[in-house]
């Protein structure tokens, strides 16, 4: 029987449609799945929109790992790709390598290739990952980034990525060689552990990476060599990331070794917290002097470390290529810095003869730290080339010098003379000396300056000092000209004012005093990295302290030696509430929490955002709990919600020396 022309096209349309409904199935039936690193290396390809994987047992053989069902790993399709070590049976991070470190945990040696071509994006995470080869054997990067395209590093649960080498073939940890691509590396921490989103809460998992290069290579960016050095587009948008250079020139984040790596649009932003390191080449930034570019904003916090290269701008290797550096810290990002022989923020040892340019914005909060007289921001020796610096808002305490950690070689700053902010001007019959400018005020942010001159030191604060070639024999001292900044002098008390609240204000300091406590920075394949770092520094005045926390729109201040541990870790107590203005307090009620029968405390939102909920027990007239927020969102929350009222033991108040303090 024939069928009629009204149902052969419904079983047409009925067929196409069935048809497209295959196709669409076959589409996207990419994967998303998660792949053993301890079975092989990996090579990632994203290109033609789409992201592909392959897992070489044996890439000289050409033999692929298999999936549980037997199939090839090689040219696999996987939109959203998760590398791990991680054991699952044990919850173990290790391989069946035979270097055991003392963690009980074991490194794979093999390596990660992702390249991503340009228009295209690929999408890795790390999940608890634990690299650590010899680049002098894989002849790469740990994990190597390559292409014009972007790629994008999320981090879930603690990852470390290590590197050595035999002094050859030095390759960074996390390697982003100009040679291979310019695209951009993005290292995020976008969701929990887990996968699932973030909401805000103590629930929230806090995604880590520890990278380490060797030798002249980075931890994150160029390696060493001329083809490898340079590095660029570099962006940290979250997750805590410790990242810490090889010892002879290798930046923590930024360019290579020997001929000096340019380390160019470095961006650390969001919430990221960021601990770096560097020895000739500086903590973030470049190998060397000239042609890097470093931004620090939102709500990011920085610690950095260098030794003769500066901890976040350039190297130490040697004094540049011309180019120019610019450093700009924005936003309401937190930036602590300090250098052994270089500026903590600007210039390495070897200072700069190119242009030099140095922003402070917004409400950034800046702590700068110099050694030896050494400006703590600006330029160290300054042969050429325009030094500038802009302080238009946010607050910076800054010394030219922390003094000296060995015992055995005092430093009380009597031969310090260049300024705490801004340039040491070299000029002779070879040098025309660089130009200093120090631009102070509050055209995008109230500005508060502190200036600190360590010890017995001579200069402005904030100028400029200019070494003239002529010594004096009598005082056996090169003669210098000081130039303060915008008229700055000092007071009878050594302090010194311009400006008026709510503008800009600037204090300069005579007679400042450092106080030190050991740094503990992670160990990496490189001891000698962490060596040169042994301790950190925090500012005084001989007789007032300060402390900033990354999250606080204010300086806390006490006289030296009466903060309490509370100030110290920035723990709520109960005289908190009662110190807050009236006018601060937006609301106040009974209320109760587990239980807990409270006086609820909650304070206006501050210029920056933040508010603070303070619940406190009726019944003992304790601190039991406190959430800060930003924006409406909570980003922290401590809780103790018992107490302990029985009488300590006496012996806990009895000193080595025999002294019963209840006694007393």
């Amino acid at each position: 029987m024939r069928k009629s022309v009204k149902q052969q096209l419904a079983l047409r349309v009925l067929s196409t449609a069935a048809l497209m409904a295959m196709v669409s199935s076959i589409a996207t039936a990419a994967f998303a799945d998660t792949y053993d690193l301890n079975k092989g290396s990996v090579d990632i390809l994203a290109e033609g929109g789409k992201q592909y994987i392959t897992q070489w047992e044996d890439k000289d053989n050409d033999t692929c790992v298999k999936d549980g069902e037997g199939k090839e790993i090689r040219d696999r399709e996987d939109s959203d790709i998760t590398l791990t070590t991680k054991n699952e049976t044990t919850d173990e991070t290790e391989t069946t390598d035979e270097t055991e470190t003392t963690d009980k945990t074991k490194p794979t040696s093999n390596t990660v290739t992702i390249d991503a071509k340009e228009g295209n994006t690929a999408n890795v995470t790390l999940q608890d990952v634990h690299i650590a080869v010899n680049t002098s054997d894989t002849k790469s990067g740990a994990i190597e980034i390559k292409g014009d395209g972007d790629t994008k590093l999320e981090l879930n649960g603690n990852n470390t990525v290590l590197t050595e080498n035999d002094w050859h073939d030095e390759h960074a940890a996390i390697e982003k060689a100009d040679k291979y691509g310019t695209g951009t590396l993005t290292i995020k921490d976008d969701v929990n552990d887990d996968g699932t989103a973030k909401t805000g809460t103590k629930a929230d998992t806090t995604g880590k990476l520890l990278a380490g290069g060797y030798h002249e290579a980075a931890a994150i960016g160029g390696g060493a060599g001329e083809d490898l050095c340079d590095t660029s587009n570099i962006t940290i948008t979250g997750g805590e990331i410790t990242a810490i250079g090889g010892n002879d020139g290798g930046c923590g984040i930024g360019g290579g070794g020997r001929p000096g790596g340019t380390g160019k649009n470095i961006c650390i932003k969001g919430n990221a917290h960021v601990t770096a390191a560097g020895a000739e080449g500086a903590a973030i930034g470049g190998g060397a002097s000239g042609g890097n570019s470093i931004t620090i904003t939102d709500h990011a916090v920085v610690d950095a470390y260098g030794a003769w290269g500066s901890a976040i701008g350039d190297g130490g290797l040697y004094s540049g290529n011309g180019s120019a550096t610019t450093i700009t810290i924005s936003g309401n990002a937190t930036v602590k810095a300090e250098a052994q022989e270089g500026c903590a923020i600007g210039t390495g040892q070897h200072g700069s003869a190119a242009d030099l340019t140095i922003n402070i914005e917004e409400n950034a909060k800046v702590t700068a730290i110099g050694s030896y007289g050494n400006p703590a921001i600006g330029n160290c020796y300054g042969t050429g080339g325009t030094t500038t610096i802009n302080i238009t808002g946010g607050t910076v305490k800054a010394i030219n010098s922390f003094g000296s950690d060995d015992p055995a070689y005092s430093n009380d700053g009597t031969r310090d003379v260049d300024p705490a902010i801004g340039a040491s001007i070299q000029k002779s019959e070879y040098e025309d000396g660089t130009t200093c400018n120090v631009n102070i005020n509050s055209s995008t942010g109230d500005t508060v300056v502190n200036a600190y001159i360590y010890g017995k030191g001579s200069g402005p604060a904030v100028g400029s000092t200019t070494t003239i070639s002529s010594y004096n024999n009598i005082t056996q001292k090169y003669e210098h000209q000081y130039v303060p900044a915008d008229s700055v002098s000092y007071n009878a008390d050594g302090s010194s004012n311009f400006g008026e609240r709510n503008s800009a204000i600037v204090n300069c300091y005579n007679n400042g005093t450092v106080a030190k406590e050991k740094l503990s920075l992670p160990n990496t394949k490189d001891h000698l990295a962490v060596s040169y770092h042994k301790y950190r520094h925090t500012i005084t005045d001989g007789e007032i302290t300060y402390i900033w926390y990354g999250s606080e729109s204010s300086v806390y201040s006490a006289p030296a030696g009466d903060i309490t541990p509370d100030d110290e870790q920035a723990i709520p107590t109960y005289e908190s509430i009662l110190d807050l203005p009236v006018e601060d307090i937006a609301a106040a009620d009974y209320r109760s929490v587990s239980d807990v029968n409270c006086i609820y405390v909650e304070t206006v939102q501050d210029p920056e955002g933040y508010t603070q909920r303070y619940w406190v027990s009726v019944e003992t007239g304790l601190l039991v709990a406190s959430e800060r927020l930003l924006e409406g969102e909570t980003i922290y929350r401590m809780a103790s919600l018992t107490a302990d009222l029985s009488t300590p033991s006496t012996d806990r108040f009895i000193l080595p020396d025999g002294t019963v303090l209840l006694d007393t």
